[in-house]
Formats: structure tokens, C-alpha cells, sequence
């Protein structure tokens, strides 16, 4: 499901955001199918000012003082759900959707690392307005208990940043936030006590480290010195009470690293949170950068396997992001986490038939007719997959 819509009519004259406050049926009004969506927040008494009907046909009268028509798409919005309108470019793009497990804050699109398989290269200028996002946060509801921070590098912007974990505060000070940095920029002491004072106590840094040698990792980020850099901010962030998450991409480069970084990591790092081995993204970077890169999941099973039964039996939460059970080995299958965003998840249709299919995360969408899948088979009813023998077909 994407994010993005096309418009196919409207009446707008300026660029929104506005919130779904409220859905009508074709048989209750006798129009055709709509919702309601309100900019800022919820007003019913103000409806007729501020309300914008979006609509599954363009009207045939003036039933409505502002409109937009998104054809066959209404039903992909919800009640909740966060939308920036873009008149002069036809577009609607879903910024919060109700009940998403991604909702996301795109704070800028720059960055001070270059890494070799970055699936959204950064921009040499900052294309990021900060009256949308703020804009956003305001149509956010109240009750909102997790959203993600991303970019580029989020810490380029401070002054952004601190503002917008601030209005999250406002809004739900026991919000779970996630911000997605390199902590390059936390080695600034006063830059994190900035961000642990706005209060919210539910905040952790999703940080990348790719291998315990400097020289190694700052190559595959494609920066001097970013090694020292994230090191000091993690100790930094740790320092401050800040909670912070270990992130390793899997590709050529890094697998031979596995066996080193986790004994680092365990070693230098007893106190993070959680450390994510991610199943790599084929997009941006990773296109130019294929031969340097790629590695089937097949072919690391047994170094992924060793890197995280070191951790866990040392007490290390361990997570698999972006791989499927079938591309896995039994033993790793507790740790694998429905990590794909639900936009972004796809499935193959040999998945169609797999006993697992309803517990996997699926693929990225994009890899749906590259990826080769085998779909598993599993005997008996209601088998716990932490324990069952299973047939490969």
C-alpha cells in the first residue's frame, strides 16, 4: 500500500495538511463515498470552515466548499490518518497513518556520512520545510504512543530536532520515539544533554556500527573518522540516560566483521538496549554498489547464527529486521521481527502456500520478483515455530 496518492480533481488553492477526523457512506448522505479531514485539530463546530471532503469521484454540484477526488484510493485513507495535500502536483501523501507500525518524521534530507548502501541517498541541500513537520505533529492525535525520527542525519538540524521531540513531548511525554542517527554529532556533550532535557523518557537512538575496525567502518560510511564520532556519541547518549540500539546492515563488507563487532559491542557496549542485524535494502546506493555489496542471506546463515547466540547468551536482546523465515535457518527464526513497513511489505506468490506466511515479515516490495523464496511446510496443527521440524518444498 503506498503512502502517495494521485489526485484526480480538487478545488484547493494552497498546499495542507490536514487530519481524518471523520468517514461518510454514499447511503447515509446520498453523495458519493467521502471523509472529512480537518486541518490542526479536531473541531466539528468549525467544519464548515476548515473541513475538506475527500471524495471518490469528482462532484457533480457545490456540495462541498473545498474537495479533492483520489478515485479507487479513498479506501487506502482511514480515520486518523495524516495527510499532505499537494494541489499543484496532484499528489496526497499519508504522513501518519492510524494504526501504521512506521509512522515516520522525515526530518532532513542531508547528511554527514555517505553510506555505500544507503536506500535514500541524502540531498547536498536540505529540501526539508519545518512548518510541515510541525504542521504534522499538530494533526497527530493526542494519544500517538510511537514514531520514528529519520532522515539523512537527523542531528544536523539540533535546533529541529530538539523542537520537534519537544512537541512530541507536549503532545505525549510517554510516546515511544526512535530516532535514526549515526551520533556522529552526539559527541557534542551540550547537544545531548539538549535533547535528554526536553524530558521524554521513552526516547532511544537507533545508531549503526558496521565493524570494530575504524578504518573498516568509516569506509563503508564513506567518512573520516565516524567511527571515533559514533563511538564517543554512544558512550555519550549512555552517559546521559539515553537508551541506545546497535544497527548492523548485512552485506558483503560486513559479514566477515560479524564475529568481531558482536564481541566488541558485548565487550564496549554491555549497556544498549537492543542490537538489530538487518537484512539489506535493495535500493539507492545499493544499485551502483551491487558487486561490493550483495551476499545471499543463504550464504551468511552460520556467521549470523554464531554472531547472535553470542549475544543472547550473554543477555543481549537480538532482533532480525528484513528477512523471511524461508531465508533464514531454524535456529535463528525466534529472533526474526516483522520489521517491514506496512507500505513497503510485499509477498511473493509461492508465499501464498507457506505454513509460516502469516508469522513472516515478508519482503520489501521492490524485491518481490528478485528475491527467490521456499516456502516452508510444517506438520501438525498450530505448531509454535520456536520449536517445530519443518520440510522445505
Amino acid at each position: 500500500m503506498s503512502n502517495k496518492i494521485k489526485i484526480f480533481g480538487h478545488n484547493l488553492q494552497e498546499t495542507t495538511v490536514v487530519r481524518v477526523l471523520d468517514t461518510k457512506t454514499k447511503n447515509e448522505v446520498n453523495l458519493p463515498n467521502y471523509c472529512i479531514a480537518f486541518i490542526g485539530k479536531e473541531s466539528r463546530n468549525g467544519c464548515k470552515s476548515i473541513g475538506i471532503a475527500l471524495l471518490d469521484e469528482v462532484p457533480k454540484d457545490e456540495n462541498f466548499a473545498s474537495w479533492i477526488s483520489v478515485g479507487d484510493k479513498l479506501g487506502n485513507i482511514c480515520v486518523g490518518d495524516v495527510l499532505f495535500v499537494n494541489p499543484y502536483k496532484e499528489y496526497i501523501r499519508i504522513l501518519y497513518r492510524n494504526g501504521s507500525n512506521a509512522n515516520t518524521i522525515f526530518l532532513t534530507s542531508t547528511c554527514n556520512s555517505n553510506c555505500l548502501m544507503c536506500p535514500q541517498p541524502p540531498k547536498e541541500k536540505d529540501e526539508v520545510e519545518e512548518e510541515w513537520i510541525h504542521r504534522q505533529l499538530l494533526c497527530t492525535p493526542d494519544e500517538v504512543e510511537e514514531l520514528c525520527i529519520t532522515g539523512g542525519e537527523p542531528t544536523l538540524v539540533p535546533d529541529r530536532l530538539c523542537s520537534v521531540l519537544r512537541d512530541i513531548y507536549n503532545k505525549n511525554p510517554l510516546c515511544h520515539v526512535h530516532v535514526l542517527s549515526n551520533a556522529r554529532l552526539c559527541k557534542n556533550v551540550g547537544l545531548v544533554k539538549s535533547i535528554k532535557s526536553i524530558g521524554l523518557n521513552n526516547l532511544t537512538f537507533g545508531i549503526p556500527l558496521y565493524s570494530a575496525t575504524p578504518e573498516i567502518h568509516d569506509y563503508i560510511v564513506q567518512a573520516k573518522d565516524a567511527f571515533d564520532d559514533t563511538v564517543t556519541g554512544i558512550y555519550n547518549l549512555a552517559s546521559a540516560g539515553i537508551d541506545v540500539e546497535i544497527r548492523i546492515v548485512l552485506h558483503k563488507q560486513t559479514i566477515p566483521e560479524l564475529k568481531r563487532l558482536t564481541d566488541y559491542i558485548y565487550n564496549k557496549f554491555p549497556f544498549v538496549r537492543h542490537v538489530a542485524f538487518m537484512g539489506m535494502e535493495h535500493m539507492g546506493f545499493v544499485k551502483k554498489n551491487w558487486n561490493e555489496l550483495w551476499i545471499s542471506p543463504e550464504q551468511y546463515q552460520d556467521d549470523l547464527y554464531k554472531a547472535i547466540r553470542f549475544l543472547n547468551l550473554r543477555g543481549m536482546y537480538c532482533s532480525i529486521y528484513n528477512l523471511p523465515f524461508c531465508l533464514c535457518q531454524r535456529g535463528l527464526w525466534p529472533f526474526l521481527r516483522n520489521s517491514i513497513s506496512d507500505y513497503k511489505v510485499d509477498f511473493r506468490e509461492e508465499c501464498q502456500c507457506c505454513d509460516m506466511k502469516d508469522d513472516c515479515g515478508g519482503l520489501f516490495h521492490y524485491q518481490r520478483n528478485v528475491m527467490p523464496v521456499i516456502p516452508i511446510r510444517v506438520s501438525g496443527l498450530n505448531p509454535s515455530y520456536r520449536n517445530l521440524k519443518y520440510n522445505q518444498t
